[in-house]
């Protein structure tokens, strides 16, 4: 009889190490989910602001060159991921929209990465004084 409780024992021990080790891992397996989540997210606030930044830019660019050419239509260029310090590389255009009424305006539109299917697209825009796009006052 002596020999007949250790086994029940046993067995409760062992049912709760296997107990404790199924939560750890549940445990661990939500928190790494969690760590990729947030750094995905992470990636992608990091995207947007960077694409923000190209499209003020090409804003600017946009801007100056029509200041050199006032029927300047707009154009398009690539950056690659060496020129952006990234793994992924940046696909940019600038148009210039001139309606029959109202101020015409210079549209920026950034898409990160330059692929057809981006993750991140932006669109900024400038309205123009009509001496800078192409017009006589």
């Amino acid at each position: 009889m002596n020999q007949a409780k250790p086994r029940p024992r046993r067995a409760f021990v062992m049912i709760s190490a296997l107990a404790l080790l199924i939560l750890v891992a549940s445990l661990a397996t939500s928190w790494t989910s969690g760590v990729l989540r947030q750094r995905g997210q992470a990636r992608l606030a990091s995207q947007h602001a960077q694409a923000e930044w190209l499209g003020e830019s090409a804003l600017r660019r946009g801007l100056a060159r029509l200041r050199r050419e006032p029927d300047h239509p707009g154009e398009a260029w690539l950056l690659s991921p060496d020129e952006l310090q990234q793994a992924y590389g940046a696909a940019i255009t600038t148009r210039v929209e001139r309606p029959e009424e109202g101020p015409p305006r210079l549209i920026a539109v950034v898409r990160i990465p330059n692929e057809s299917d981006p993750r991140v697209t932006h669109t900024a825009s400038l309205r123009l004084p009509t001496d800078t796009a192409g017009e006589s006052p």
